[in-house]
């Protein structure tokens, strides 16, 4: 948002129970679209009471909301707005002997980002792939009801690909548990196929 303009007004609050509170984005003339939102909020105590980019302690702040209400295509348009920013379209033939994936970074976007961007970038990455695995059932224990058909491999080593920039991702912001999800994700992924030894070249890479 460029320093001239209005910062956005807070949202609506639609509803409150004792354990949880319902928003709503207030209306805003913004020229440009907006791919995702995201609730900050902190504690009401002590004389400061205002709330910055970085509150997101409380539960369900700081994250995707279209992803926690379910609304999965608006969820996967915002990953691919972030995806699309921050990575190659098509590396070609280059080297990857500095990295995991076959799908590069694009590291000076990552430098002027704040940290807190490549933050959400890096959750951004886990939800696409969580939602993938809901819609196509990529699940660690089975194959779909389709049985283990090339289609289904295909979207599981999809699904790797993405986890491997993941973890090139979180060794770049040196988040250890970020690459160590990323592991566990990949290995969800592949080990219906391992279990039914299934043979695949890029599984063995």
């Amino acid at each position: 948002m460029r320093v001239e303009e209005n910062p956005p007004p807070p949202p609506i609050l639609l509803s409150r129970s004792d354990h949880s509170l319902t928003f709503a984005p207030a209306p805003y003339n913004l020229a440009e679209k907006v791919c995702w939102y995201q609730l900050c909020g902190r504690v009401a105590e002590g004389l400061n009471w205002k709330v910055r980019l970085g509150d997101f302690s409380l539960p369900g702040t700081g994250k995707m909301v279209a992803f926690q209400t379910e609304q999965y295509t608006i969820a996967k348009r915002a990953c691919r707005e972030l995806w699309s920013h921050y990575t190659y379209p098509d590396c070609g033939s280059q080297s990857t002997d500095d990295r995991f994936a076959a799908t590069e970074l694009r590291k000076q976007a990552l430098h002027c980002s704040s940290p807190h961007l490549c933050q959400l970038f890096l959750i951004s990455i886990f939800i696409e792939t969580e939602i993938n695995i809901q819609q196509g059932s990529l699940y660690s224990d089975s194959f779909s009801d389709n049985g283990p058909f090339i289609w289904e491999q295909e979207a599981r080593l999809a699904e790797c690909e993405r986890m491997l920039v993941a973890m090139d991702l979180a060794m770049c912001l040196n988040d250890d548990s970020g690459a160590v999800q990323a592991v566990v994700s990949c290995y969800g992924l592949l080990a219906p196929l391992i279990f039914h030894q299934i043979t695949c070249d890029p599984v063995v890479k």
